[in-house]
């Protein structure tokens, strides 16, 4: 029941006093943070999926390639993540306009900042793959060009789900 779940919440570092989802988080809030959620169930099965076909259509080594490719794409979102937690604290205790002008300000700065990232990637992707993977995965270089847009598109979105479950009310 609840208690065995705030004692659960206080061993993951949920301090005392802080609202527990369910009670104390709005209805909007708590759809919010559902869909979110069910959101990054559905992605990663399609990621899964797509693996499992790729496999399927042109083996092991393709799948190799191609992870070797989405890595180096999603590990740009590592920027926007930092700059997520950097402005949690900060957006707690601001008033809803502060919080809603440092939210607006970092998305600018993370997609600039990844934009930045993702050019340097392009450049250097076909020498840094060989360099560090060797021959075998020079393949990556094309899944990587395709993938950077949308990993710079879609980094900014990981920054507003960071502060909006722990706004009070």
């Amino acid at each position: 029941g609840r208690p065995r779940a705030l004692r659960g919440g206080r061993l993951l570092g949920v301090p005392a006093g802080w609202p527990w989802p369910g009670g104390g988080v709005s209805e909007p809030r708590g759809r919010l943070a559902r869909a979110m959620g069910a959101l990054q169930g559905i992605a990663l099965i399609g990621y899964r999926a797509g693996l499992f076909v790729l496999e399927a259509i042109d083996g092991v080594g393709a799948v190799g390639i191609y992870s070797v490719a989405n890595q180096a794409a999603e590990s740009m979102w590592l920027m926007a993540a930092a700059i997520a937690t950097a402005i949690t604290a900060p957006v707690v205790r601001a008033s809803e306009e502060a919080a809603v002008a440092l939210v607006k300000r970092s998305l600018v700065k993370s997609l600039l900042y990844i934009a930045g990232a993702g050019a340097i990637v392009a450049v250097t992707a076909p020498f840094v793959i060989r360099y560090a993977l060797g021959d075998a995965f020079t393949g990556a270089r094309t899944p990587l060009l395709l993938l950077l847009p949308g990993a710079i598109a879609s980094a900014p979105v990981r920054i507003p789900p960071a502060s909006l479950p722990v706004r009070p009310g």
